[in-house]
């Protein structure tokens, strides 16, 4: 047993840099809840420093016109139709980005085109194309000044890509057929809303070549996130194509570097191992972009079982994983999303206590040594 936690404990997050052969890191998404419980201007800074104390070198968070006021920021200050570099501001601002413990920012990226109604028809892709490129030039430029010369990874990603497609929700798609028709008549032909949405995140993928062409040197790439891998495949009571995922779109024109993975249809389905799989045929590398399991629908050593087996699939996959995002660093009280919380409000720990003990010990190795007093060794440590 003792044996096996120091392997698990290798694999999870020894400060060995993420890449091909290299352990993933294990990080935390800050939003749907903030320390404190408020959404203040100085919230944001303080989950951030609140996580980096806890051994969190990697941190994810959300950038676009309908999250601003979700962290305390004023959501009109950009204007109606708001740059990328202005809503990014306000996060880049925070002093804890200083800190020179952060390895990793995953930051979801939502542009006013990609959020618009009509933003996934190819014929309006195409027309705005140049608009979307400037606008990633100027939010490239504002993490350069931010980030460059330092070992720190940015990663831009969607919000769960499958549900973007499908109105919202690619389970409600699978389920209700009211749901597919209002869906179809809002998105219209799906396959050419799929190829619209891929032409957006190939102008992405523009941007970003376009700014190392320029001479920036920032460690910045995109990581499409896809939600759907089994949702389509696995009790369908609607007409499901699965030619019409994200996944099978990306596929469809050669795969992408890296993608994200949204994973709670494989963890819920308690197959995570074989999705991640399934994922490999049309992204080369994955981060996973959100996991967890709610605390108030799954408990005791049901949960514990959970968790074992999901960390288990991710290691043996390591070579390919290069984070694991832990939906969500702070719990979301009085909303939809309740139970997923690492921490409570006032930063007392919550999910955390059902995180795998090899995932915490590795966590805890990076905490300060002056936290008051030294963490005393264990029995069973060797």
């Amino acid at each position: 047993m003792k044996r096996l936690l120091l392997a698990l404990l290798l694999a999870f997050g020894l400060g060995v840099p993420a890449g091909a052969g290299a352990a993933p890191l294990i990080g935390a998404y800050v939003w749907g809840g903030l320390l404190g419980g408020r959404s203040t201007p100085d919230a944001f800074n303080a989950s951030v420093a609140f996580l980096l104390d806890r051994g969190f070198t990697a941190i994810r968070f959300a950038v676009g016109p309908k999250t601003l006021e979700g962290y305390g920021f004023a959501p009109g200050a950009c204007g109606p139709r708001p740059s990328l570099a202005c809503m990014l501001d306000p996060f880049l601002k925070a002093g804890a980005l200083d800190d020179p413990r952060l390895r990793l920012v995953m930051i979801t990226l939502h542009d006013s085109f990609v959020t618009r109604a009509g933003a996934f028809d190819p014929a309006t892709v195409a027309r705005d194309a140049e608009a979307i490129l400037s606008d990633h030039a100027a939010a490239l430029a504002s993490l350069d000044r931010r980030f460059a010369g330092r070992p720190v990874r940015i990663v831009l990603s969607n919000w769960e890509g499958d549900n973007q497609l499908f109105c919202g929700s690619a389970y409600t798609f699978s389920r209700s057929p009211d749901f597919v028709r209002t869906c179809s008549a809002t998105r219209g032909d799906l396959s050419t809303a799929l190829q619209g949405f891929i032409d957006w995140i190939a102008l992405r993928d523009r941007a970003i070549a376009a700014y190392r062409k320029g001479g920036g040197t920032l460690d910045v790439s995109q990581a499409p996130e896809v939600n759907n891998l089994r949702i389509f495949t696995d009790g369908c009571l609607t007409t499901c194509d699965t030619g019409l995922t994200l996944a099978a779109g990306l596929r469809a024109r050669g795969g992408w570097a890296t993608c994200s993975y949204s994973a709670y249809d494989g963890i819920n389905a308690g197959r995570l191992g074989e999705t991640l799989d399934r994922l490999a045929s049309s992204c080369r590398r994955t981060i996973i972009g959100e996991f967890g399991f709610p605390l108030d629908r799954v408990k005791g050593e049901r949960l514990k079982g959970l968790y074992a087996s999901a960390a288990a699939a991710i290691a043996q996959r390591q070579s390919t994983i290069d984070a694991v995002f832990i939906w969500n660093a702070f719990e979301s009280e009085g909303t939809r999303d309740t139970g997923y919380g690492l921490f409570r409000a006032d930063g007392s720990p919550f999910a955390w206590n059902s995180l795998p003990e090899a995932w915490r010990d590795a966590l805890r190795v990076r905490q300060p040594k002056t936290r008051g007093r030294s963490r005393r060794r264990r029995k069973t440590d060797n």
